[in-house]
């Protein structure tokens, strides 16, 4: 794992090729923006669906799977970019590798939850 900053994660935004897939593993973010986005949400306010339709998957649909234990993105295929948090929520920085085995991993774990998610318009929060 390479230490990297968020400028050189957001290079990656960029820059990619072909795909960037992102699988965030936490419950609730710390962001201002953020926690309104989930208040709107909650209150069953309109989020903008066509963005946003295949965000959510419940956690009840989550035990069986081996996800990691952060958030990534994935670019290309063949770079991972994982993000720390706090327990406040609050990003401590960023790490990055090409390692394949992980490359894989991450993107199985991907597939899996992705394959398991429910699509945003049909998700009722319980």
């Amino acid at each position: 794992m390479e230490p990297i900053s968020e400028e050189r994660r957001d290079s990656f935004l960029r820059t990619y090729q072909r795909e960037a897939l992102h699988l965030e593993m936490r419950d609730i973010y710390a962001t201002d923006i953020e926690r309104g986005r989930f208040q709107t949400w909650l209150k069953g306010e309109p989020l903008d669906p066509e963005s946003e339709a295949e965000w959510w998957l419940p956690r009840r649909r989550a035990s069986t799977l081996l996800l990691p234990g952060n958030d990534f993105w994935l670019f290309d295929g063949d770079t991972v970019a994982f993000t720390h948090f706090d327990g406040d929520g609050h990003v401590l920085d960023h790490e990055m590798t090409t390692d394949a085995q992980v490359v894989r991993a991450c993107k199985a774990a991907f597939e899996a939850a992705w394959a398991g998610a429910i699509p945003h318009n049909e998700y009722k929060p319980t």
